[in-house]
Order: structure tokens, then C-alpha cells, then sequence
């Protein structure tokens, strides 16, 4: 789906800083690094296919509890390595222009999975269907499980299939791989022939005999937090944990990820090396251990850890109710009701219906304990929309038709969202290291060194250089000599209708050490809300972050960067690059002194409709405030402009304090000094 106005000025918001500072790009996995310009220009990429047969989505899937004979990079763990084959080597068939590197394969004895890369770049305005099947010497077809693919407008295209288990000692196939343009244009395909081998003892980190079975976390409203797995090599160990549903069809409706903390207060890296298709299964690396250290494994999820969104889904027979709009409904038409409908033990309370169109209702839900969401069905229904809480608690569902109906109809409660609540964490005590046992590497290198710099101005036009110049003027100071940058910011947000995150008040504190050239080699940032409260944090050392609230860490593209307050520059490239319009105007600051007032705006082709709200949005732009005399940015504000003419505020974002000190408080250097990089 196309974004909304307020989530690409939510997107611009928290992408105005390098992103190893920024915790935002990660908070819906993920928002990317772009300027103001390039998040309204930028066209949504191409979904990523996800082909998923019924079994794979199945919840509560059978867990393993015997012993597990490894990990295999790449692959994951396996039982029995009596049965297992890998590839033998890489191989390669190009075709009309079209590249297939198969890179991995493993053959066990209950799947055969295989990923390989796609050196070919598509046009993402076209619509691509892909597949495959594995063709056996035999003749046999076996078609695949699952699959997994990145976007097709991306090159090299990686991607992953799984297939039922192979006859034993298989060891030669072929995968045949298609696509085909959705209007039968073009297709093509392509069989690669692949072999297959034992795997040797070496190619298997192997899992401690100690870790037979997996350890759980406590139960907290049918979600229990599981390490099924775990296995040690001489420089790493690899943990595999899951979710786990006490009902079927139950769902955690957020990204998860997990912390690793020890009873000596550190936090220890976890770097996501694999992950199920489904949500509910991570493998996960980190350092390895002495043997014997005591670590708690915790489930996070953003924004509330403890609070977390689920939903579970009911046979369509279960829990229904019948609504009757009469012989004639009209757009506009309300219909009261007192209709309440037990679904397993969640009570829904149905009290009214609207026509909001010629081919929509909308039911409207009183909230009763539990109940945060509904999504219905009905047999004479086209499409149906999930809830969306509103400002007295009503939420609402919808179901589409291609015309609704003049009779009886019986709708369905195929889904309840809820809240879980509770701290899913589970205590165990560190595997020793084995000596002597190195395998391939399953993380992704730190990458090469590089520097973060500001744009350099090839421009000649007199703003672009009067902008960086007073940003310049401002900076020098602070970029002088080693020590800390200590700045704090607010930014009040305007909410969206059914909005409960961001809040409308954040602070947002920083504080960064600079070395003797003015480079950011080590930072924390903390945003609260209006009470104080922490709502996420991150640290970042050299190119190495770890975000605590989200659970998630990993390298960034940059090690080195200068410090810098000024972001208009880089908004001013972007903005001539999309041709956007821009003005300039001398007005007074807050406080009375000059300011240069710099207006940045981006009209759309055809207006965009916001749920919940009353007009049109025509396009977008934002208000950057500089002080003349210091050269300071000393306010942001974001707004969308109307059909009517008229400007809506979205955000505002103004400096609180900004200081140059030698050294944090101590609060601040033990939480960084607390942070075990990999």
C-alpha cells in the first residue's frame, strides 16, 4: 500500500540525522535513510514475495526437543547429519542475459532448502510472477513449501526455497526456475543442474550435549518465549529461539527481536543471522562464552516491550451475527444495534453500522476488556479492512461489497486482536567455547571503514552557500578539539486519527564524543515522553550499533563521520534535484533576532486522501528557521497543505540545549561502557 501523507512525514522526521545516531529507521523494520525530498519522490518498492503454502503458516508448529546433532550456517540446525547433504560446489547457467548463481543447499530428513542469487535487473513497473520445483533424475517433480524473495527491481535478486525432504541419498537434481510477466507477455526459465554431497564434520558448529532441551520463559496470555537451540564454535555461539502460541492461529502483530544481558550489567551483541518466514522462529550469533556465565535472554518489541499487539484467528463458523440494512440502503445511513457475539473467551459488543459509500459498511465495536481489534467476513463481501481505534475507544471494521446488499447479512468474526502483557525473559548459563572448532562465518562482516561526510556544495546558487556557511559558522566551535556534544531537542507531533505512536511530545537527548578532528567515535540517544518516561534507546561505538528497546544490532555502512547540526543543506540538494520549490525570507526568531526563513515544498500530482480526515492533501513541505547572528538551525516544522489552501502542522522540532563538555555524567558512561561490541 501506498504511504500515507503523515508516515512519509513521520519517515522524514526521524531520518534527519546519520543513521548510527538515528533510532527511527528502525521502529517498522525499517524506515530508510532519506532527506525530506527523496521520502515524498521515492516510489514504493516492489513487495517483497513471500510464497507460503497453508502448511507453512500453521501456528504452534511442532517443536524439536531431542537432541540436535548442530547448526549449519546458512541453514540452521539439523537432528541427524547421517542424512544430510550440502552443495557440492557454486554453480552458475546464464540464459538470454539472465544470471543464476545457486549458493547454498542442504538436503535433511525433512526438507531440502535452496537459495541462490539472480543477476538481472527488472523493471519495477512491471508485474513479475516467479517459481520453482526441483526435477529429480527420475523424472519426479516436487513443487516447493515455501519461498522467500528479495524485491525484483533489485540486482543481485537473492532468494530461498523449501521443499519436502528428498528420497534418501539423493545427491543430483535440477532446479528449474520461471517467471512469467502477469499478462502473459513475456516468461521465461531457466534449469540449473545441482550436486549434492555429505556434509563433513567441520561444516557443522555443533550443539553442547547439555543443551538437549529447550529452555522457556514464563507464560503470558498464551505467548511463551522459547531457546530451542543452541550450539558453540571456538569464536562464536549461535542461539535459535521461537515464539510460542498456546492456541492456534494466534499471531504477534509486531517485529521482535531479543536482548542479551549478564548478571555483570553488560549487554551482549546478538546479530540476526536467520529468521523464519512466518515471525515466529530467530537464529541469532553472539560472542563466545568462558562457560558457566549467568545471562538472561528478553523478548523486545517497540514500543512496549511489555504490552505487546497479538491477534488469534477463529473458524468463520464460530462467532457470527446477522445484519439486515433493509429493502433500500443509502450512503450516509446509520443503523443502531446492541448486538453482542462470544468468541472463545473474548466478548464483542456491535453497536451501530454506517454506509459510508455505495459499496462499504462500517461496524462500529463498544471496547470490552481484552478486545483491541476485529476483522469480519462474510460469504456476500468482496474485501474486508481490520479496526482502527479511535479518540472515544469505538473502533471500527469494514466490509466491502460490490454493491451492498438489500437483505439479511451474516457477518463473521474471523479475527480478535488483543494485548499480551507481561516480561518474557528466560535465564540460563553460557556454553564453554569449544577450542579448535571454526566454521565458515554465518554474520555479516564489519564493512570497510569509510567516512560520513556532508554534501559538498557543487552548486553556485547564493542560498545553498549562504545556508552552509552560518551552518559552518555554527559548528566550528563544537567540532574543536576531543570531548562531548551534549543536545536535547523536543518535537511535538500532531497525531493522525487511531495514531498511538509517536507520541505528541518527545525529547530527544544526545551525547556524543568527538576525537581530536571533530569525528563522532562513540554516542547515546534517548527519547522520552512528556513524563519522563524512556520510550527507546540506542548506543552506537565506531560503526557498531545496538538499539535496547527494539532488541536489534548490527554494523552501519559508516565508521567515521563528522559532527554536524546542519541539515538543510543536504534538504536544499534533494530539493533542487525534484525541482521542489523553495523560498527564502528574512523574518524575526522567537526571541527577536534575525532569522532566515527557508520554505521547502512538494505539490502532488493528484491529491492523496488520510484516513480520518476531511480534505484532500495537495502536498507537503517544511519550514527551517536559521538564526542570522549564530548560524543556528533553531527550528523544523513539517506541514501538509490542504485542498482548501490551508497548511495542517505535522511536526516541529526545536533545539533545547546544545553544549560542549569534557565528559558525560556517570549515568551516561556506564550504560555505553555497559555495551560488549562484537
Amino acid at each position: 500500500m501506498k504511504p500515507t501523507p503523515r508516515e512519509l512525514l513521520d519517515s522524514a522526521a526521524r531520518t534527519r540525522v546519520p543513521e548510527d545516531l538515528n533510532l527511527y529507521p528502525r521502529l517498522s523494520r525499517q524506515l530508510e535513510r532519506k532527506t525530506f525530498m527523496q521520502t515524498l519522490r521515492a516510489k514504493p518498492a516492489l513487495l517483497v514475495l513471500s510464497l507460503l503454502l497453508a502448511l507453512t503458516l500453521i501456528t504452534g508448529a511442532a517443536y524439536a526437543i531431542g537432541r540436535l546433532s548442530g547448526f549449519i550456517p546458512g541453514f540452521g540446525f539439523t537432528s541427524d547429519t547421517s542424512t544430510v547433504y550440502v552443495l557440492e560446489e557454486p554453480v552458475q547457467v546464464e540464459h538470454e542475459g539472465v544470471t543464476i548463481r545457486v549458493e547454498n543447499a542442504v538436503s535433511t530428513e525433512d526438507k531440502f532448502w535452496i537459495s541462490f542469487s539472480l543477476h538481472k535487473k527488472f523493471d519495477p513497473e512491471r508485474l513479475f510472477h516467479t517459481g520453482a520445483t526441483v526435477i529429480l533424475s527420475d523424472g519426479t517433480v516436487i513443487r516447493f513449501q515455501a519461498g522467500q524473495e528479495d524485491d525484483l527491481d533489485v540486482a543481485p535478486h537473492k532468494a530461498s526455497y523449501e521443499f519436502p525432504a528428498l528420497p534418501v541419498g539423493t545427491d543430483a537434481l535440477t532446479l528449474h526456475y520461471e517467471f512469467y510477466i502477469e499478462d502473459g507477455a513475456e516468461s521465461w526459465s531457466v534449469d540449473v543442474p545441482v550436486k549434492l554431497r555429505p556434509i563433513r564434520a567441520e561444516e557443522l558448529i555443533p550443539a553442547p550435549e547439555t543443551y538437549t532441551v529447550p529452555l522457556h520463559s514464563e507464560t503470558h496470555d498464551g505467548l511463551t518465549l522459547v531457546l530451542d537451540h543452541v550450539a558453540t564454535a571456538s569464536d562464536k555461539t549461535i542461539l535459535q529461539v521461537s515464539l510460542r502460541f498456546e492456541q492456534p492461529g494466534t499471531s504477534l502483530n509486531a517485529h521482535w527481536d531479543i536482548t542479551l544481558s549478564g548478571d555483570d550489567g553488560k549487554t551482549y551483541p546478538l546479530t540476526e543471522v536467520m529468521a523464519d518466514s512466518n515471525n515466529q522462529s530467530k537464529t541469532f550469533e553472539t560472542l563466545p562464552f568462558r562457560g558457566g556465565e549467568t545471562l538472561t535472554l528478553s523478548l523486545t518489541a517497540f514500543p512496549d516491550a511489555g504490552n505487546l499487539p497479538m491477534s488469534v484467528d477463529f473458524p468463520l463458523e464460530q462467532a457470527a451475527f446477522t445484519f439486515d440494512p433493509g429493502s433500500n440502503p443509502q450512503v450516509g445511513q446509520s443503523w443502531k444495534m446492541d448486538e453482542q457475539v462470544q468468541v472463545s473467551g473474548y466478548m464483542v459488543h456491535v453497536v451501530g453500522v454506517k454506509q459510508v459509500s455505495s459499496t462499504e459498511l462500517l461496524f462500529e465495536f463498544a471496547p470490552t476488556p481484552s478486545v483491541t481489534g476485529i476483522m469480519l467476513y462474510s460469504p456476500l463481501a468482496s474485501g474486508s479492512t481490520g479496526s482502527l481505534p479511535v479518540e472515544n475507544a469505538i473502533f471500527t471494521a469494514s466490509l466491502s461489497f460490490e454493491k451492498v446488499p438489500a437483505q439479511p447479512i451474516t457477518v463473521s468474526v474471523a479475527r480478535i486482536g488483543y494485548t499480551a502483557s507481561g516480561k518474557w525473559q528466560i535465564h540460563w548459563q553460557a556454553p564453554a567455547a569449544p577450542e579448535g572448532v571454526i566454521v565458515g562465518p554465518t554474520n555479516t562482516p564489519a564493512p570497510t571503514a569509510a567516512v560520513f561526510t556532508t554534501p559538498t556544495v557543487t552548486s553556485s546558487d547564493p542560498l545553498m552557500l549562504e545556508v552552509q556557511a552560518l551552518a559552518q559558522n555554527f559548528d566550528a566551535p563544537l567540532q574543536q578539539g576531543p570531548g562531548w556534544v551534549h543536545m536535547i531537542k523536543e518535537t511535538k507531533i500532531t497525531p493522525r486519527p487511531g495514531q498511538t505512536f509517536p507520541p505528541p511530545y518527545i525529547t530527544s537527548e544526545q551525547w556524543l564524543e568527538l576525537d581530536a578532528e571533530g569525528y563522532v567515535i562513540r554516542s547515546i540517544w534517548t527519547d522520552k515522553d512528556k513524563d519522563g518516561n524512556v520510550i527507546q534507546q540506542s548506543v552506537t561505538i565506531g560503526n557498531y550499533s545496538i538499539n535496547f528497546t527494539t532488541g536489534e544490532s548490527s554494523y552501519n555502512e559508516y565508521s567515521r563521520y563528522p559532527f554536524s547540526t546542519d541539515m538543510l543543506t543536504q534538504d536544499l540538494i534533494q530539493a533542487a534535484q525534484y525541482q521542489a520549490q523553495v523560498t527564502r525570507e528574512e523574518v524575526p526568531c522567537d526571541d527577536g533576532s534575525p532569522c532566515l526563513l527557508i520554505t521547502l515544498f512538494d505539490a502532488f500530482d493528484q491529491g492523496i486522501q488520510n484516513p480520518g480526515e476531511a480534505q484532500l492533501i495537495t502536498g507537503m513541505g517544511r519550514n527551517t528557521w536559521v538564526n542570522l547572528n549564530s548560524g543556528q538551525q533553531v527550528e523544523v516544522q513539517a506541514f501538509s497543505r490542504l485542498q482548501d489552501g490551508s497548511e495542517k502542522i505535522e511536526y516541529t522540532d526545536r533545539p533545547l540545549m546544545l553544549e560542549k563538555v569534557d565528559s558525560p555524567p556517570e549515568e551516561v558512561l556506564k550504560v555505553i561502557n555497559g555495551v560488549v561490541v562484537p
